[in-house]
């Protein structure tokens, strides 16, 4: 089976998860294999400790790992296939779509977040509270500020139809790294 995202806490509790919502875990010594009952793939893993993890994908799929079991989020804020989850706390927690505003959740509930582009992002990463940063379609770069997402200059090539960056990370608010297409 396609497998599309990895998260882990550390070298003991790797999760990695893909296709028809297949999870596989690592304990250190063997993989356990499960799936989401939705059976939606899974595009993006991430979390905050062993028993607070987040998978999103297909079809606005949101589910979250307590440490024993997985369960879909009540509300789908949208249907648009999720491709990347970052947050900085069990109470800020971003998701990216494919087709339209960035996903918010402030502990208890998901939310769209219409600030700064409607552009689809492909990926999501952050050092803060006040410095995430998110990437996409048509060389989409943004950088949320703790208060809105705000388009960043980053000396890219003029516009190509499809031109897409895939992801982003960092190791720090002033060390931040996107790839794309095109050698971006």
């Amino acid at each position: 089976s396609d497998l599309y995202a990895i998260w882990g806490s550390d070298s003991q509790d790797v999760w990695v998860g893909g296709k028809d919502g297949r999870l596989l875990h690592w304990n250190g010594q063997h993989w356990t294999a499960s799936n989401l009952a939705s059976r939606s793939t899974i595009f993006g893993l991430w979390g905050v400790s062993r028993s607070n993890i987040w998978a999103v994908g297909q079809k606005g799929s949101i589910s979250s790992w307590d440490g024993s079991s997985w369960a879909e989020a009540e509300v789908k804020p949208t249907t648009d296939d999720i491709r990347g989850v970052w947050g900085s706390g069990t109470g800020d927690i971003w998701a990216v779509t494919a087709n339209s505003w960035p996903l918010h959740f402030n502990g208890s509930n998901w939310s769209l977040f219409k600030s700064g582009s409607s552009a689809g992002s492909l990926g999501i990463w952050g050092s803060s509270p006040q410095d995430a940063w998110r990437v996409g379609y048509y060389g989409l770069v943004q950088h949320w500020d703790g208060i809105r997402w705000n388009p960043v200059d980053v000396n890219t090539p003029s516009y190509t139809p499809g031109w897409t960056r895939f992801a982003v990370w960092g190791s720090g608010p002033n060390d931040v790294w996107t790839i794309g297409e095109f050698g971006t």
